[in-house]
């Protein structure tokens, strides 16, 4: 986790246990980074900001358009990530929504030509059926993020065209149960192998953002449905621990 501190406070002295992302603190000058394993503390880092850099978010979006490549994806291999087809359409969906986030388009914004580079990529690897990944988390941030794209007027009809595509392909995944899947649909698998959490909250992103972007918005609509009555049936294990695995 990340914490930052005011230019005054004592990074040895300060009690850091707890901060959370609410304590948004502006003129920051130094970020301290702890690292965990297992769940213990190993270490931390502390990082000075340049002093000209008045928000974090700017200090931020900085380093994120500095580091996408030529090509307009950003590869986790070259900062400790794994590198592969699908960690880099991972890292572009999200490094893509940080620039939306802040307002940023491919047409108005500091970071225009990063957001349209960064969109051409991304539509570039997408496959016929819509899909980016075989994993239906990545999926559903892709959608997110040409969702939002598409909202937001970048790209025109291409952008839009290609959401359309990833929603279709989102809703397609959905499980009669109303839940997502790590890999596909639910047809053969046992009880505990589908409707998984992480997949299921990532698509509804994606189809959200979808809807708002006034894509598919009937056939979300009925998706949305069909996710709170699973939510509504289902008994959760009532942790917050590993031993859920994700699961309800």
């Amino acid at each position: 986790g990340f914490v930052l501190l005011k230019e005054e406070e004592n990074i040895e002295e300060k009690e850091f246990t707890n901060y959370t992302f609410s304590h948004y603190l502006e003129n920051c000058h130094k970020v301290i980074k702890w690292e965990f394993e297992n769940g213990k503390l190993i270490g931390k880092k502390s990082f000075l900001l340049k002093s000209d850099h008045t928000n974090i978010v700017v200090s931020g979006l900085e380093w994120i358009g500095s580091s996408q490549e030529t090509s307009g994806c950003w590869d986790p291999g070259k900062y400790e990530g794994e590198s592969t087809d699908q960690t880099k359409r991972l890292s572009t969906a999200f490094c893509l929504l940080t620039f939306l986030g802040a307002g940023h388009t491919d047409r108005a914004g500091k970071y225009k030509k990063n957001v349209k580079i960064g969109i051409q990529w991304l539509i570039s690897e997408q496959q016929k059926d819509g899909s980016f990944a075989s994993d239906n988390s990545i999926n559903g941030i892709c959608t997110w993020a040409l969702a939002e794209a598409a909202g937001m007027g970048c790209g025109g009809a291409e952008v839009k065209n290609s959401a359309i595509k990833a929603c279709q392909f989102i809703l397609n995944q959905q499980n009669v149960s109303g839940g997502f899947n790590d890999y596909g649909k639910s047809d053969n698998l046992e009880p505990g192998e589908y409707d998984k959490m992480a997949p299921t909250a990532w698509c509804v992103m994606g189809l959200k953002f979808a809807g708002l972007a006034g894509i598919l918005e009937d056939k979300v609509k009925i998706s949305f449905n069909k996710v709170k009555q699973l939510f509504e049936n289902t008994i959760n294990t009532k942790d917050n621990t590993l031993e859920s695995k994700g699961h309800a």
